[in-house]
């Protein structure tokens, strides 16, 4: 079924009607255990979508309609039963059918093949993301506001709001990882949320947030799901902001780089107060320090060249905002560039702690590939014509070569070496999986360990060794790194 045009009255009705269920939904349960309440506000947003969509849907036996009996009868579960597991899952369960089932009843689609749900889905999501900044104006137009704002206005409003939901999920990914890579980092969030907490123990300020919160969520659901197409005085559906908009670029960058720089300005007191500083926070060891943090701040380092790539390419050119955007990619260069650092300087204390391996070695291979990539990106947010994927594929490439020739085998025995001359802790079963590039590296270590048990165990590993390359092999078999350890080893029997 298609849908109909909405008018600006209508809307604003829904608004009042979405504020209405939000001040139930209150009623029901802020500090209230989930009983009974969950069925009745099922029936309280099944009417509140009546209302809204009673134009639009007509009872027809079909799988929308279907959908009822399930959702009337787990969410009486509520009232009924106890089982946790059950509950859990219903609670996430519900709503889920309920927005399927609410756009089905809209729409009308059939599912009837793959074809037909991925249709649904996409234009389920398209319809989100295209009302999500109408939601936004139409609130502000119940307070007779929006009148009164410039078209052009309306459109930066727009671009920031649209910004802020981007902003929201990826703040979450981005401060849980910062907050696992850092324990500093982590109390510094601990006390903000403390202290947002302090502002918000107020009852009324506490009552007033889940009302705003869940009439704001209802009203844009009926709008996207309803696709209101609303007559006089609305904001229409902005078309291309993704690419269009520099301001939705901007308010990204500005909410990712304030978190950045709160992280990186806790980095510097590493970075330049060395093991005294760390040592003197309560709770946080050295060893704590080189073992966290590194898996997260490359994870988080991915993320910002995503956000400069997507943003390469979505934003176009914006006479006026430019400047600023060129400044905040700037500054998340920066900040993640010390993100970079830190992550070598926790790799580099982890290999003191713990020994060398292959992985570390290329680990830190590949935050120098990271570093270069974002050394070209920053260029070409000065050089728009810069092939920046070509110089990717460049880079990556002689990455990847200088990888293969600067013996990795040799540097990873090399270093726990020097680290067992300096320590006496050496991982010997480890040293003896590397090729043969590491043996002139192992004899250099077998005149160090002296006549113990870990010296008798390399002797005879040095033997088999010896014995594998004594054997004839054609000349087509010729290995420059087996004819070196051939050398070193007969000449270590003589």
């Amino acid at each position: 079924m298609g849908c109909t045009n909405i008018t600006a009255r209508e809307i604003r009705l829904f608004a009042i009607l979405a504020l209405v269920a939000g001040i139930i939904f209150d009623y029901l349960f802020y500090g209230k255990a989930i009983g009974i309440s969950y069925p009745l506000f099922v029936v309280v947003f099944y009417c509140l979508f009546w209302v809204a969509s009673r134009r639009q849907v007509s009872f027809q036996i079909d799988f929308g309609w279907f959908l009822f009996i399930p959702i009337l009868l787990l969410s009486a579960a509520f009232a009924i039963h106890s089982n946790p597991v059950l509950l859990v899952r219903n609670f996430v369960l519900i709503p889920l059918l309920l927005l399927v089932q609410t756009t089905l009843l809209v729409y009308g689609y059939e599912w009837s093949s793959v074809r037909c749900v991925s249709r649904f889905i996409g234009r389920l999501l398209r319809q989100i993301f295209d009302n999500a900044p109408k939601v936004f104006f139409e609130a502000i137009s119940l307070a007779k506001v929006a009148y009164r704002i410039a078209p052009e206005k309306r459109k930066t409003f727009r671009g920031i709001f649209l910004g802020l939901v981007i902003s929201a999920p990826l703040l979450v990914i981005v401060i849980a990882l910062l907050a696992e890579a850092d324990t500093v980092f982590q109390n510094v969030m601990v006390t903000i949320l403390k202290t947002l907490e302090s502002i918000g123990s107020i009852p009324l300020a506490e009552h007033v947030g889940v009302i705003g919160i869940i009439t704001l969520l209802l009203f844009g659901y009926l709008a996207v799901v309803l696709k209101a197409e609303v007559e006089g005085g609305s904001v229409p559906v902005g078309r291309g902001t993704g690419g269009s908009d520099a301001t939705i670029i901007v308010t990204v960058l500005v909410m990712v780089n304030a978190v950045y720089i709160l992280f990186c300005a806790i980095q510097f007191t590493y970075l330049f107060g060395g093991e005294e500083v760390i040592r003197s926070i309560p709770d946080y060891t050295y060893a704590e320090y080189a073992r966290r943090g590194f898996s997260e701040l490359i994870v988080v380092t991915v993320i910002n060249l995503s956000i400069l790539l997507i943003g390469l390419h979505v934003t176009k050119n914006d006479g006026k905002l430019d400047h600023l955007v060129l400044v905040l990619r700037c500054l998340l260069v920066l900040c993640t560039a010390i993100m970079l650092y830190s992550a070598h300087l926790r790799l580099k204390l982890y290999e003191e702690a713990y020994g060398y391996t292959y992985a570390r070695i290329f680990a830190h291979t590949f935050i120098g590939l990271l570093f270069v990539l974002f050394m070209l990106t920053l260029y070409k947010l000065w050089r728009r014509e810069f092939p920046l994927l070509k110089a990717f594929a460049i880079a990556a490439l002689l990455a990847y070569t200088i990888l293969n020739y600067i013996n990795v085998d040799t540097i990873v025995a090399r270093k726990n070496i020097d680290r067992y001359i300096q320590t006496g802790k050496i991982d010997l079963e480890y040293l003896q999986e590397l090729s043969y590039d590491a043996i002139p590296e192992l004899i250099r270590l077998s005149y160090t360990l002296g006549a113990d048990t870990a010296a008798k165990q390399l002797a005879v590993f040095l033997r088999e060794k010896r014995s594998e390359l004594s054997s004839e092999n054609p000349w087509q078999s010729y290995n420059l790194s087996k004819a070196k350890a051939r050398y070193i080893l007969s000449e270590m029997r003589r």
